[in-house]
C-alpha cells in the first residue's frame, strides 16, 4: 500500500502510518542524544581523514622531490665520469660542466661567468660529494631543457 501522495502538495494517502508528525500540532522533532554523538563523531572524523589525507600529499610530494633530485644527482654523476678533465676532482670542490659543439662534455674549474667560449654550452656547476657523487649546485639553461 503507497502511503504517500502522487503529488507533494497533496496530504499522505494514509498520515497515520508515517514515522514521523505531519501537521503543525505534531510534537517537533528533537535529535537523539544518541544521533547527536553519531553526528558530531562523522565530522570529526572526517576532518580527521581529511587532514591525514592533507598529510599524506604533502608527504608524497616531497618523496617526489627528492626522488627527482636523486634522478639528477644520478644523471649528473654519468655525465661528469664521461666528460674529459685533466686535473684530480676533490670532494667538496664545486667544478662546471660543458658541452663542445661536437657533444663531448668536459669538466672545467673555471666558472661560466669567467669564460666566455662560445663553442661551449654551459650545463651546471657540480660539487663532488665524499661518496664520489656529483651535486648539481647550479643548472644551466642546457640541464634545465635536456633532463
Amino acid at each position: 500500500m503507497d502511503k504517500t501522495a502522487k503529488d507533494e502538495n497533496e496530504l499522505p494517502l494514509f498520515p497515520g502510518l508515517l514515522p514521523y508528525g505531519h501537521t503543525v500540532g505534531a510534537p517537533a522533532f528533537r535529535p537523539t542524544e544518541r544521533g547527536v554523538i553519531i553526528s558530531k563523531s562523522a565530522e570529526a572524523m572526517n576532518e580527521q581523514v581529511e587532514m591525514q589525507k592533507r598529510q599524506i600529499a604533502e608527504q608524497v610530494e616531497l618523496l617526489k622531490k627528492q626522488y627527482l633530485e636523486l634522478e639528477e644527482r644520478r644523471v649528473i654523476s654519468h655525465m661528469v665520469y664521461a666528460a674529459d678533465f685533466r686535473f684530480k676532482p676533490e670532494p667538496g670542490e664545486i667544478h662546471h660542466l660543458y658541452q663542445r659543439d661536437n657533444g663531448e662534455l668536459i669538466l672545467s674549474l673555471i666558472e661560466p661567468e669567467a669564460w666566455s667560449r662560445p663553442n661551449l654550452t654551459y650545463y651546471a656547476s657540480v660539487r663532488m660529494l665524499h661518496d664520489m657523487t656529483w651535486d648539481v649546485v647550479r643548472k644551466g639553461e642546457a640541464f634545465v631543457n635536456n633532463f
